[in-house]
């Protein structure tokens, strides 16, 4: 795993509450911290959650996540609302029908 800056992997450590270790390469550090799971929800979901937004990178992207932390299970569960279950979408079509209008726009034409 990689980070951009010195805050990202700060973000991660207190995330996972991980723990830092030297390693026996001096340009790596070993981290023990909590299992990461991601899980995706529908938008109605992830709003009911009370739980404060933060960001991370899913998709290799920064997305707004809710962070639950099981100590039990010593998990760390990342709920984000994938991009594609976040398109609004005419209730009354079908995906193909919706998938073919943008691949074929009909237009109109008037003499």
């Amino acid at each position: 795993m990689s980070f951009r800056t010195e805050e990202e992997f700060r973000r991660f450590l207190s995330d996972c509450e991980g723990t830092v270790f030297a390693a026996p390469n001096p340009k790596s550090v070993i981290v023990w911290g909590y299992r990461d799971e991601q899980v995706a929800l529908p938008r109605t979901e992830w709003k009911a959650l009370d739980v404060p937004v933060t960001e991370r990178r899913i998709y290799n992207t920064l997305q707004p996540v809710k962070l639950v932390k099981d100590h039990g299970r010593h998990t760390a569960v990342c709920y984000f609302v994938r991009p594609e279950d976040d398109i609004s979408q005419p209730q009354d079509m079908t995906l193909e029908e919706l998938i073919y209008e943008e691949s074929c726009p009909t237009s109109k034409v008037t003499v």
